[in-house]
This record gives C-alpha cells, sequence and structure tokens, in this order.
C-alpha cells in the first residue's frame, strides 16, 4: 500500500510540475492578456495552499510511524533470530534505541 501511495504521489507531483505553464502558455496562445494568463497560475497556488491547509500535524505523523515501526521492527526481528547460528544475539535498533530480541 506504501508504494501505491508512493506511485500517487511521483504521478500527482508529474502531472502537476506541467500542468500550470501549459495553461499560461495555453491562455496566451489564444490570445488572452498576460494578465489574465497569471491569475490563472494563482487557481494552482491556491489549491495547493487548501491541501496543505488539510495536512495533519507533522509530529503526530512521525510518532505513529515510529510506533508502526517499532511494532513492525521488533517482530521481523523476532522471526530472523529463531535458529540463527550458534545463537548469536544481533541488536536491532530503531529510533535509536536498541532492541535485543529473546532467543529461545
Amino acid at each position: 500500500q506504501e508504494s501505491e501511495l508512493m506511485g500517487l504521489y511521483i504521478f500527482s507531483g508529474a502531472l502537476l510540475a506541467w500542468l500550470p505553464p501549459f495553461v499560461f502558455t495555453l491562455l496566451n496562445e489564444l490570445g488572452a492578456s498576460m494578465s489574465i494568463g497569471l491569475a490563472s497560475l494563482n487557481v494552482f497556488f491556491a489549491g495547493g495552499f487548501v491541501f496543505l491547509l488539510c495536512i495533519g500535524d507533522y509530529w503526530d505523523a512521525v510518532g505513529f510511524a515510529l510506533v508502526r515501526g517499532r511494532e513492525d521492527d521488533v517482530d521481523y526481528a523476532a522471526s530472523c533470530h529463531v535458529g540463527s547460528k550458534n545463537n548469536e544475539k544481533k541488536s536491532l535498533w530503531v529510533g535509536g534505541v536498541q532492541h535485543l530480541p529473546e532467543i529461545t
């Protein structure tokens, strides 16, 4: 799911990279006033500002990612250490915290 969202992010970035200059050029070539062409760019700025207001708090997202990442990484580390050679203990560092899964 994360790769799908990243693909959507890249697609929308590529789309919006050429769309404002295209609209400006189209209006210019159709004979519209230059001020109308420049005003059309404000529509994209306003849309971006609205989407920016819809984004949640950055630190809440960081906290959510750290908690979720710790759960996933510790589960993964525990599954990797079962039956490791010579019962070596390998540590896992997540967010500056060292995790040592128990080897049974």
